[in-house]
């Protein structure tokens, strides 16, 4: 440890005689204005300039006090991979280490600082005030206190100065240049613009972030060029997106950003994860994404941000009648002007129920009538599927089944097959769907007498439900049409109040079968002659005989 070039660990005589003829000066008139602005000390690796006064001991210089207004405490190597520049009002040095020979210097307020780190021809600055600073030689860190309000300067990674407030900081002035904060939740804030990748072929991108805001934290390590780690109870980060006009706030326990040489790479967040977006449709209605999850994953280069064990609900408005409720393994929303929704399930996370808007089409239009509605929608079993909102989907899985229930119509139907996919129309309603592979389907409505089709159908009349395994099953609805044609081998069993029992259809590979939704027409096709159909159609109704059983025709 030493004093600069004026105070050396053993005193020759001539170094004390310089000593007391110059430095001593300013210990004897405290009082007068200072000459020392031209004459700074060095202690150790600082240097103290502009001061009032400086008073010591000699046999005690590691114990000092330094006063004045604007004193100017600074780093003494100008090679140093980080210095800092500090004007504060006041310094009282300690000796400190296991033999005293290492100094801790206590900053009185108000404070300004500057520090500065170069790594190559990189220069990142962070700037500010505080009410209280205390620097320690031996470990090299510089702890700001009392409320801190800094400028963070990153031209590399950062779109002008990230904004910092907290209640302190601890400034790592080593190679490592690491900077700590810590405080309340209540005051704390972040505030920075990323710098975002480039789309490769000078591609529009199809996003890009604008101002993220970080609150509520109560510990924080900058590690820049690197990483970002916040934590807290929870932390909470704000962010929009300039192209696509969404916005977005995430809480979690614990927040990390990445980033790349020189842009935002990823942000990760877990620890009761929660959520809340919106996007502005082409109509500039807020299509709401809304929920909690365990962990929380966005990917600045790919556009995506990724979810894991999520619940929450999804609005859509002219598309879905209500929110859509999710339970899913794991939710991938790929970001941009039309964001697509990628779906992972696993047991007991493998959930989706919507209510598509119906056809905004009359009942009837000239010789078209507007598509069936299918009611409230719900898809269970999947492994993993795609969601397009008003465009298409697809799902997969051992177990995938779609469930509908439409309570207008009392239509009801279930569908299982390890791939289904279809065609959405700009309300969710599905226009078409496909399976892959062998599927197995019922369908079931209340039973409408002959007669009586105009009226209200009663419990008292029953079902008619139709069961079938096949090969494959295409629906289609349209205004023009609405079927289901399913490929053979097949195996249909249909009832009805209507009929004296059941109906038995078997259809060989080749053989198809068409079924109208609407006029329940069937159409048979059997190229090879292989189909078989088995009926049982009760005699025509008798007046007579049936008011003389007392019945009425």
């Amino acid at each position: 440890m030493k004093f600069g070039c004026l105070y050396r660990w053993r005193l020759s005589a001539s170094a004390l005689f310089t000593f007391l003829l110059i430095g001593g000066v300013a210990f004897a008139r405290a009082q007068q204005p200072s000459t020392s602005a031209q004459l700074p000390v060095s202690i150790g690796d600082i240097r103290i300039s502009h001061f009032a006064s400086f008073r010591t001991n000699l046999r005690q210089l590691r114990n000092f006090v330094v006063s004045g207004k604007n004193i100017v405490v600074a780093t003494t190597d100008p090679n140093r991979p980080l210095r800092f520049y500090l004007v504060v009002n006041g310094v009282v040095g300690h000796a400190v280490g296991p033999k005293g020979n290492e100094v801790e210097a206590e900053l009185e307020g108000p404070i300004q600082f500057r520090v500065v780190r170069k790594v190559g021809q990189e220069l990142r600055t962070l700037e500010g005030t505080a009410g209280h600073a205390r620097y320690n030689e031996q470990t090299q860190r510089l702890l700001l206190t009392d409320g801190v309000a800094a400028k963070l300067f990153d031209p590399s990674r950062l779109e002008g100065p990230a904004t910092v407030h907290v209640d302190g900081a601890v400034v790592a002035t080593d190679k490592s240049g690491r900077l700590q904060l810590s405080g309340h939740a209540a005051t704390d804030s972040l505030t920075f613009v990323p710098k975002m990748a480039t789309p490769k072929g000078g591609a529009h991108p199809r996003h890009r972030l604008g101002t993220v805001q970080v609150t509520g934290f109560t510990r924080g390590d900058v590690d820049l060029p690197h990483a970002v780690q916040l934590s807290g109870s929870p932390v909470q980060v704000a962010f929009d997106d300039v192209v696509t006009k969404a916005k977005g706030i995430l809480s979690a326990d614990l927040l990390e950003a990445y980033f790349a040489q020189n842009h935002l790479e990823e942000i990760a967040g877990q620890g009761d994860v929660r959520f809340h977006g919106t996007e502005p449709d082409a109509q500039n209605r807020l299509i709401i994404l809304d929920g909690r999850a365990d962990r929380a994953h966005y990917e600045a280069t790919h556009s995506l941000v990724s979810l894991e064990n999520v619940e929450g609900t999804l609005q859509i408005p002219q598309k879905l009648q209500g929110p859509a409720h999710i339970q899913v393994a794991r939710l991938v929303a790929q970001l941009g002007r039309a964001t697509t929704y990628l779906f992972y399930g696993k047991a007991g996370r493998d959930s989706l129920i919507f209510s598509p808007q119906p056809s905004a089409l009359p009942v009837t239009q000239g010789e078209q009538a507007r598509p069936i509605s299918l009611g409230t929608v719900e898809v269970s079993g999947f492994e993993q599927g795609e969601f397009v909102p008003g465009k298409r989907f697809h799902l997969e899985g051992k177990g995938l089944t779609i469930q509908t229930s439409e309570p207008q119509t009392g239509f009801e139907s279930r569908i299982e097959s390890q791939q289904i996919e279809g065609v959405l129309s700009p309300t969710n309603e599905v226009v078409r769907m496909a399976t892959q592979g062998e599927v197995q389907c019922r369908f079931a409505r209340p039973y409408r007498p002959i007669g009586n089709a105009s009226n209200p159908p009663q419990p008292s009349d029953g079902k008619e439900v139709v069961e079938a395994k096949a090969a494959s099953l295409v629906y289609t609805n349209t205004a023009q049409t609405s079927e289901v044609v399913l490929q053979g081998p097949t195996q249909i069993t249909a009832q009805s109040p209507a009929l004296a029992g059941p109906v038995r259809y078997l259809g060989a590979q080749g053989d198809t079968v068409a079924w109208n939704l609407r006029s329940d027409d069937l159409v048979i096709a059997s190229p090879q002659g292989t189909a078989r159909l088995e009926a049982v159609v009760p005699p025509p109704a008798n007046p007579k005989l049936e008011k003389a059983r007392g019945r009425k025709p």
